[in-house]
């Protein structure tokens, strides 16, 4: 059997770990591969999964913070005053739907 998703070792300074569970991880790929828009709003993240852990997400390069809409055109319209949170790149995007495919095959 190959990897499993507790060998993702993602390192942070702290612990050598993330903060987060497996099950945030999963979740928060589960969301954003889901979403119609292409984007999750930054403050129901944090309200759902802490932001430590959002942030986290963030400083290991998961997920791509964008605190406003100026520039975002990639994105569908979103208030100026919402921070959004997107894959890294479009190739993360794809990494994480095939990650998730791996999980529900019950490869990792």
């Amino acid at each position: 059997m190959g990897p499993s998703i507790e060998d993702a070792n993602f390192p942070s300074s702290e612990n050598g770990k993330g903060p987060w569970t497996k099950e945030q991880f999963i979740t928060m790929m589960k969301q954003l591969t889901t979403s119609k828009t292409g984007f999750l709003i930054y403050r129901d993240l944090c309200m759902e999964m802490g932001i430590p852990v959002v942030n986290a997400f963030i400083d290991h390069n998961l997920l791509h913070l964008r605190p406003s809409s100026d520039f975002a055109y990639d994105l569908p319209e979103f208030p100026e005053d919402v921070s959004v949170v997107t894959a890294e790149t479009p190739s993360s995007l794809i990494a994480m739907k095939r990650i998730l495919e791996e999980i529900d095959k019950g490869k990792l």
